[in-house]
């Protein structure tokens, strides 16, 4: 069953299948340095983590959960 080119993480999978098999031919040292190099850097495509959760982060949360407790406590000191 061969899936290296095919599903999730296929690029990271065919990067990792490429250095097995120079790692495979007895590689050691340098040698082996430079077969890895000659595939070339492995560069993400940057999909994912890229937009917040929320439209707004927990500092607007935290200013208005202060906000509201201080209302409430100056109603409390000016209406007795």
């Amino acid at each position: 069953m061969n899936t290296v080119n095919t599903g999730a993480f296929a690029r990271a999978r065919s990067m990792m299948a490429a250095i097995g098999a120079l790692m495979a031919q007895g590689l050691h040292g340098l040698k082996l340095q430079q077969g890895i190099s000659s595939l070339g850097e492995y560069k993400s495509r940057g999909k994912g983590g890229k937009r917040p959760h929320r439209s707004c982060g927990t500092a607007a949360h935290k200013r208005h959960a202060q906000k509201l407790r201080n209302r409430a406590r100056n109603r409390r000191a000016c209406r007795g």
